[in-house]
């Protein structure tokens, strides 16, 4: 991390992406902030997913009008969560954050961060349709019409997304829509009303991600400069708001002397982090 603080994005290290393949996940699930917390809930009273799994079938747990829904549901949350990629192979960790008592905010911020990381369709849009209005000033969202170019765009290089039919497309913008909106991204209840917020970061949230990235091996300034946190921390004035955020919390150390970045966590692991500050 350097001293500039211009409003353009930092350099992404690890992306989650490379050339996967585009998957219309959208189409089935947004972000599913409160099943998703109900399962995790599950998790850590069992710590046995397949035995969730077992009783949100066999129960309706969640309380859905068809079996299917529920699959679908469960699908999304052990891709997201109980299968998460690095560097945040750690679903007794994210599910504790998920089931504590931080606010529902802060919740959908993970479930925004850990959909986009595993879902590659998820994560492009964002970065192309949504981030560069978040850090310039047109604050314009993205409607129907700008997502279906691009997806258009997209089956001139990628033959699955070439395959998808205008309502498989259809669907996968309403679904991206959907996901903006829960993640409080999307502000004002009728089209003519809506504008494109940056949401407040949640210190929470922007904490566990750094546990996460350090866990991984990662040290120092490159921790807010990794991937899975330029999903939320989107320039580097950000960064260096969100490491003095934690530093004034007490749960990293963050110092910077010209080019000279000092970044560490007080707390060994995000598990004694969640433990002894969140008391879960």
């Amino acid at each position: 991390m350097s001293r500039k603080t211009s409003q353009q994005p930092p350099v992404v290290e690890a992306e989650p992406s490379g050339r996967k393949r585009f998957r219309a996940r959208l189409t089935e699930a947004g972000l599913a902030v409160e099943d998703s917390i109900a399962l995790c809930a599950e998790f850590i009273q069992r710590n046995d997913w397949q035995e969730v799994r077992r009783k949100a079938r066999r129960e309706n747990l969640l309380g859905k009008g068809s079996q299917a829904r529920t699959d679908k549901l469960l699908r999304a949350v052990e891709r997201r969560i109980i299968r998460a990629e690095p560097p945040l192979p750690c679903p007794q960790l994210l599910a504790r954050y998920l089931a504590s008592k931080v606010s529902d905010t802060a919740k959908a911020q993970l479930l925004f961060v850990l959909a986009a990381w595993e879902d590659v369709a998820l994560s492009e849009a964002y970065r192309r349709l949504v981030v560069p209005s978040l850090v310039g000033a047109s604050r314009r969202v993205p409607g129907k019409v700008q997502i279906l170019e691009l997806l258009e765009q997209e089956a001139q290089t990628r033959p699955e997304v070439a395959n998808w039919g205008h309502p498989t497309r259809l669907r996968w913008a309403e679904g991206f829509r959907l996901v903006l909106r829960e993640s409080g991204m999307i502000a004002g209840a009728t089209l003519d009303q809506e504008s494109l917020r940056q949401p407040v970061l949640r210190e929470e949230t922007v904490c566990l991600l750094c546990h996460g990235v350090a866990d991984s091996g990662v040290s120092g300034g490159a921790i807010l400069r990794h991937g899975v946190l330029s999903l939320l921390v989107l320039t580097e004035a950000d960064a260096v708001r969100a490491a003095r955020a934690l530093d004034n919390h007490g749960w990293w150390t963050f110092s910077q002397n010209g080019a000279l970045i000092e970044f560490r966590r007080n707390n060994p692991s995000g598990q004694e982090w969640v433990d002894h500050v969140l008391g879960q």
